[in-house]
């Protein structure tokens, strides 16, 4: 099969999301938990503890979590402990956040006290990384939104608000002219949710109660979907949660050698991108030693490493399509 042909033939597979959802709350015995929604499988996995999470948020490109406990904001790199960055300021005092957001370099928060008309009211700021000094971007009327958690999705900012009145409490989208419109009310029975991410079309509501539930909010279908069940032990005041694109798996396996883009280097999956590199080095393996990348099968398509990237590896990879075990 010619490459291009074999190219058009893989541009329509489909593979799970390559994603995974951050949570936690504000009390350092309750751990940081990833949940596994990549694979529908909502496993929750501790990823560190010691730590009080108001809120959170991720950059994916430099893969980092970022979180804060209070005016504290902290990284986390997946790999050392997390580091503490320094003091979020406003005007040089010490000032406390309760979400965060991270947007193509951007780092947002809100803050839900400091009334109205202030330089540290009640509303929507961006942190410096440099001088962690936070700015007023947007004063909103602190009698009509309590907004505990923020998310952005594809340049979108979105906000969970526990206030019932007068707009009532929900899911609402944020625009820093001012306009602040409701996408959808809390589920039923729901009235105090302050953790939210965004990604692949979905947000996801984290609650900060013991034995609650995570909400799945599917933006192209208009309704919730089957609830996740919160890992939290106990019951506390905030929660963050956050959108880990390169979370879905951290191991490599037998195809994974590339990212989505095809680029070389493993990224805890088998999808498109993976085909795409293998499609650069068909041919022997240098040297004819067998097990170089994508040498995962012989030219039938049944496992075991020949010494070539060819046909067969294609096959066998098709059966193996998403996160790594």
């Amino acid at each position: 099969m010619k490459k291009s042909a074999l190219l058009l033939a893989l541009a329509g597979l489909t593979t799970a999301a390559n994603a995974q959802l951050v949570v936690g709350v504000d009390d350092p015995t309750v751990d940081v938990f990833e949940v596994r929604v990549s694979d529908n499988s909502n496993v929750a996995t501790s990823l560190f503890n010691g730590f009080e999470a108001w809120g959170m948020a991720a950059d994916p490109v430099n893969e980092i979590i970022y979180f804060n406990d209070g005016s504290s904001l902290y990284s986390w790199d997946g790999v050392s402990a997390p580091l503490l960055l320094g003091t979020i300021t406003i005007d040089g005092a010490d000032t406390s956040v309760v979400s965060l957001a991270f947007d193509e370099g951007t780092l947002y928060a809100t803050r839900n006290i400091g009334g109205d008309g202030s330089p540290s009211a009640e509303g929507l700021y961006t942190i410096d990384f440099n001088t962690l000094e936070a700015t007023l971007v947007l004063d909103y009327d602190s009698a009509s939104y309590d907004f505990g958690g923020l998310a952005v999705l594809d340049g979108v900012i979105y906000g969970t608000n526990d206030d019932a009145t007068p707009f009532g409490a929900g899911l609402y989208r944020i625009e820093l002219n001012g306009t602040i419109t409701l996408v959808t009310p809390y589920p039923a029975g729901e009235t105090d949710i302050d953790g939210l991410a965004a990604g692949d079309g979905f947000a996801y509501l984290v609650e900060d109660e013991a034995g609650e539930t995570i909400h799945p909010w599917n933006f192209s279908e208009g309704t919730y979907e089957a609830t996740i069940t919160s890992p939290f032990t106990s019951s506390e005041i905030f929660s963050g949660a956050a959108w880990a694109p390169w979370l879905a798996g951290t191991a490599e396996c037998p195809g994974d050698v590339a990212d989505d883009f095809g680029f070389e280097g493993a990224d805890g999956q088998v999808s498109f991108g993976d085909f795409l590199f293998a499609l650069t080095i068909l041919g022997p393996c240098p040297g004819g030693t067998p097990g170089c990348a994508f040498d995962i099968a012989d030219d039938f398509g049944f496992e075991g490493a020949d010494g070539q990237v060819s046909f067969g590896d294609f096959l066998f990879a098709l059966t193996v399509l998403g996160p790594c075990p």
